[in-house]
């Protein structure tokens, strides 16, 4: 359960100016083109998936991370689940802070997010220069029941 200095948002397409908000907040050394609405956006338009911007913040910190939805089919016919993909480029979850532990909530909820969302499979392009694959623990593997 998230605390009542922490906030989530989910943004979609409708989102803009709220996007373009939180981009601004970012160092200039993470506001990359590759995370701006407008790149985003044109793979919404090309129908590469609807894009999504999933954002963790606690007090001054925030956990930045775009990405496209799309779903899942199976033998040609639509299932109830998806998958998402960062855009062409370099991208992958970005973060304001280097704490450990606010990393680590932000990865936790995004996880709650996906489980809510009914999200299955991921890829992302992290990118090198930032090197922001170090933001996340790679060693993460969830489990899914295929029982039932």
């Amino acid at each position: 359960m998230i605390s009542a200095s922490e906030k989530i948002s989910v943004l979609t397409c409708a989102d803009k100016v709220r996007w373009d908000g939180f981009y601004n907040r970012l160092p200039a050394v993470l506001r990359d083109i590759n995370y701006s609405f407008d790149y985003n956006f044109l793979f919404e338009k090309n129908g590469d998936g609807e894009i999504r911007l999933f954002v963790f913040q606690k007090d001054s910190d925030i956990y930045f991370y775009p990405f496209l939805v799309r779903t899942v089919f199976v033998n040609n016919e639509k299932t109830e689940y998806k998958d998402i993909e960062t855009v062409y480029g370099y991208t992958g979850p970005i973060t304001t802070s280097n704490d450990p532990r606010f990393i680590s909530e932000a990865d936790k909820e995004f996880c709650n997010y996906c489980v809510s969302e009914k999200i299955i499979t991921e890829f992302i392009r992290f990118n090198p220069l930032l090197q922001n694959q170090k933001v996340l623990k790679l060693n993460s593997f969830y489990n899914v029941d295929r029982s039932a």
